[in-house]
């Protein structure tokens, strides 16, 4: 079993603790719950003055802790340069993970505060659902376009852009994408770098781009890079780089408040906000010392196909 789906692993002690056992074990008797609703009218409005959890998260306290993943085992990329992860004049001390086919230590913080929403990481982000999602358009179809490759194994210099597809994928009947499709760009790169490719593979240097995850808003992601590794039929590897802390609790509080699946699928807004907190290892404020941003990486899996530009289109 990958060490990333072993449960017990991941998660010791169990998923994340939700706003209704949080709401149980803040009101541990039935007249007192019945005394909160009657005030309050909701579990979500559990502040001293009625203050909802995801409105005004710091006004609430949760009484269960929030539980984060304790795998030493993870994807990812070293963005802070450091093998401790202590803090530096732009990031904050953070536990370091192994990556999971080296020895290097990475950063993936992102992944440690999502990790034990096992029942989001199982339902909304399964491979399955995934791959429906990316056929269907549900969300963005990724183009990556390498050019100035002089050598497939060694090229110094070459040029990587990530485009938004606007066609719809052919895939198998595993749902897996099918090779050496023509698929058209849609609008302008999301990323744009240089980079180069060493021994077959691709690294990108650090750039802002735009990502968007299934069911997710898309997202600012800073320093963002790549490391693949090429061959024949495609490329695979990990997309690095740090993702706001704002922007990550912005999506989190609107799926909370505008989906009943937010009181099943994810932690208790209250005690989420504060480890998103706790947990930022990016972009620090010289003022105040707290970071701002979360260290996040993701596995790729690409195909080769031929990128259509507008002015290549037939008639054009």
């Amino acid at each position: 079993m990958s060490p990333l789906k072993d449960a017990k692993a991941l998660c010791p002690d169990g998923p994340v603790h939700n706003n209704r056992e949080n709401w149980e074990a803040q009101f541990p008797s039935r007249s007192a719950r019945q005394g909160q609703l009657n005030k309050c009218w909701r579990i979500d409005n559990r502040g001293p003055n009625c203050e909802n959890g995801y409105f005004n998260p710091e006004a609430v306290s949760d009484p269960l802790p929030f539980r984060e993943v304790q795998s030493i085992e993870a994807y990812g990329l070293n963005l802070d340069g450091t093998l401790d992860g202590r803090a530096t004049a732009t990031t904050c001390d953070h536990k370091k993970f192994r990556n999971l086919k080296a020895e290097e230590r990475v950063d993936n913080q992102l992944f440690r505060f999502f990790g034990c929403h096992r029942k989001l990481v199982d339902n909304l982000f399964s491979e399955v659902r995934t791959r429906k999602a990316i056929r269907t358009g549900v969300v963005n179809r990724l183009l990556l376009e390498i050019s100035g490759v002089t050598d497939e194994q060694n090229s110094p210099d070459v040029e990587v852009k990530l485009y938004r597809g606007s066609d719809q994928l052919v895939v198998d009947s595993a749902l897996k994408v099918v090779p050496w499709q023509s698929q058209r760009v849609s609008g302008k790169p999301l990323y744009h770098a240089k980079g180069r490719i060493v021994n077959g593979q691709l690294v990108s240097e650090p750039a802002d781009g735009i990502w968007q995850e299934t069911y997710i808003h898309k997202q600012r992601i800073h320093d963002m890079r790549l490391q693949l590794s090429l061959t024949p039929s495609g490329a695979e590897g990990i997309r690095a780089g740090y993702v706001d802390l704002d922007q990550v609790w912005e999506w989190y509080s609107h799926f909370g408040i505008v989906t009943s699946a937010g009181e099943v699928y994810l932690a208790s807004p209250s005690s989420a906000y504060a480890a998103l907190h706790r947990l930022a290892d990016g972009y620090k404020n010289p003022e105040t010392g707290q970071c701002t941003a979360l260290s996040s990486a993701r596995r790729l899996e690409f195909v080769r196909t031929f990128v259509i530009h507008p002015a290549e289109e037939v008639g054009r």
